[in-house]
């Protein structure tokens, strides 16, 4: 099960997707209020979102599932799994956490302000500065187009409350029930992919017996 960033959509797996679906069932869905999903009728929050990943699951059986997730993919991948542990089989966190320091919080809170008052076309500026390097950019001007049209798609307040979500809901009370619910985690693998400048740091927890 593949959970994608905010602003962006299922299709940015493709390449994830042929390849694993060599030997796995794969199943990547749009995020409410992306791509072509529906709106929501609330704001946002992690343990709403995780509780769309669970109906997804119910959808096609209800089994146990592997989950990657990638930035605010990876939140909800880990509030899935205070929520539901025994719905997943591995947890693969890429470019996430699972709180933030309050200088982080404060670019947070700027992020959305952006949104709110410059609306997307700064946003899809902005990310496509923080996602790719220039010369990146010079060599892929298809993908950073790709991305912008897919930024431009959102609407601009429910990516706001996008933001906000991350600063009000990623306290330690939201997810300190992993510590409460350690016993109930262990048999689950862990894998986190965080990016620090042009190195890529693994860690790994392998299930305990």
């Amino acid at each position: 099960m593949l959970l994608h960033p905010v602003g962006l959509d299922l299709t940015y797996w493709g390449d994830q997707i042929a390849a694993f679906s060599r030997d796995h069932d794969v199943v990547a869905f749009d995020l409410p209020n992306h791509g072509r999903s529906g709106a929501l009728s609330q704001p946002p929050t992690f343990d709403l979102l995780a509780g769309v990943l669970e109906s997804v699951l119910g959808r096609i059986g209800g089994k146990p599932a592997h989950l990657v997730g990638v930035s605010v993919g990876g939140m909800i991948g880990q509030a899935f799994a205070l929520r539901r542990p025994a719905l997943v089989k591995s947890l693969t966190l890429v470019a996430t956490l699972c709180t933030f320091s309050d200088e982080v919080r404060a670019t947070l809170r700027e992020r959305a302000n952006v949104a709110r008052t410059s609306g997307m076309d700064r946003i899809a500026e902005l990310s496509n500065a923080r996602w790719f390097t220039g010369d990146f950019g010079l060599r892929r001007p298809d993908l950073l187009d790709r991305t912008t049209k897919s930024l431009l798609l959102q609407d601009h307040e429910f990516h706001v409350s996008m933001w906000g979500m991350r600063v009000y809901h990623t306290s330690r009370r939201v997810f300190e029930p992993v510590v409460e619910n350690a016993d109930s985690l262990q048999h689950m693998p862990i894998r986190l992919f965080l990016r620090t400048g042009t190195s890529v740091i693994l860690f790994e927890k392998s299930a305990n017996p």
